[in-house]
């Protein structure tokens, strides 16, 4: 004699059950199928244009799970890793409603342009200042013995080309004035802050400076443009 719960057959109750499931995982199989073709479309498309897959394993769901975490060369800094310029650059250079886009603050990345190019080591502090290895973060609270100045500027001022941040414009301008024991001519400490951002164009950083770097206080200001200004007229 069959045996009825809540007037249907238990058999036929089971049997419903495991089609739901098994609905379940054949939709979750061909998700995973789905998701690696495109992968390998992806990575193939990748390969021939000459693009990089460096970051190819943290930017998709089903390699981002076996990602290895990037350790940042420097203690303290957020790494996004390798970057190159089809990767995504939205952590490092910040959308902003003003600028357009500014740098994020403790953040460090090794960037390349192409694949056969060398790396390039780019570090922000926690202002969001291009910045070296050793250097203490600027404070809004300037000493009465400090002389500051703020050089401002695109790329070229933040460090593109630099293999690392201590060889960057401002960073030299620094080495020099502690090299050479060079002061203020009232006899004050210089001190530089790094206030280039990569893409700016003067009305950029005429914005930037109002907005944000007039609160530091600069005894100083340097200005070196030039390529954005001729692609932005």
């Amino acid at each position: 004699m069959t045996k009825v719960a809540d007037g249907r057959p238990a058999g036929h109750r089971y049997s419903t059950r495991i089609l739901r499931i098994s609905s379940i995982l054949v939709f979750l199989v061909l998700a995973v199928m789905l998701e690696a073709m495109c992968l390998g479309i992806l990575y193939f498309y990748n390969s021939l244009s000459g693009r990089s897959n460096r970051a190819f394993a943290r930017n998709h769901l089903l390699t981002s799970l076996f990602a290895a975490a990037a350790i940042s060369p420097v203690p303290g800094k957020h790494f996004l890793g390798h970057l190159r310029d089809d990767d995504r650059w939205e952590e490092f250079l910040v959308p902003d409603g003003l600028l357009g886009w500014r740098l994020g603050s403790n953040i460090s990345i090794y960037y390349s342009p192409s694949q056969h190019a060398n790396e390039y080591l780019y570090l922000t502090d926690e202002n969001g200042f291009s910045a070296d290895v050793d250097e203490p973060p600027a404070t809004l609270h300037k000493s009465a013995g400090v002389y500051r100045v703020i050089v401002l500027g695109g790329s070229t001022v933040m460090g593109d080309g630099s293999p690392r941040p201590s060889q960057n414009i401002v960073a030299m301008l620094r080495t020099a004035v502690r090299d050479r024991r060079m002061s203020a001519p009232d006899g004050r400490r210089v001190e530089f802050i790094n206030g280039g951002v990569d893409g700016y164009n003067s009305a950029q950083e005429y914005l930037y400076f109002v907005s944000d770097l007039m609160r530091y206080k600069p005894d100083l200001v340097v200005v070196y443009d030039g390529w954005n200004d001729t692609i932005s007229g």
